[in-house]
C-alpha cells in the first residue's frame, strides 16, 4: 500500500470544514420556514383579498341603467381603490354611451 502524504496543516483545514458543513446542513435543516402563526394570517389576508376582489367585480357588472352612469359609478368607487375610481370614470362615459345605442 502506498501512503499519501497529508500535512498536519491540511489535515486541520479538512476537519473544520467537515465540521463547519455539517453544522450548516444542521441548521437549515431545522431552519423553521414558515410558523403555524404566519401561515394562518397569510391564509387569513388571502381571504379577505379574494373577497374584496370579487366584491369589487360584482359591483363593476352591476349595472342598472335605469340608475344611471353616476351611481354605478358610486358604487364601483365604494370598494375600489383612487386610482381605479378614475379609471372607470375616465371611460364610463364610452361604456355609456355604447350600452345605450347597442
Amino acid at each position: 500500500m502506498k501512503e499519501i502524504p497529508v500535512s498536519k496543516r491540511n489535515l486541520i483545514i479538512a476537519v473544520i470544514l467537515a465540521v463547519f458543513i455539517a453544522i450548516g446542513i444542521l441548521v437549515i435543516e431545522n431552519w423553521p420556514l414558515h410558523t403555524e402563526q404566519d401561515s394562518a394570517a397569510s391564509t387569513n389576508e388571502d381571504s379577505l383579498v379574494s373577497a374584496a376582489a370579487v366584491n369589487a367585480i360584482e359591483k363593476v357588472f352591476q349595472v342598472d341603467y335605469q340608475e344611471g352612469k353616476e351611481a354605478w359609478l358610486e358604487r364601483i368607487c365604494e370598494v375600489s381603490t383612487p386610482a381605479g375610481c378614475e379609471l372607470f370614470s375616465a371611460g364610463a362615459d364610452r361604456m355609456w354611451e355604447f350600452s345605450l345605442t347597442g
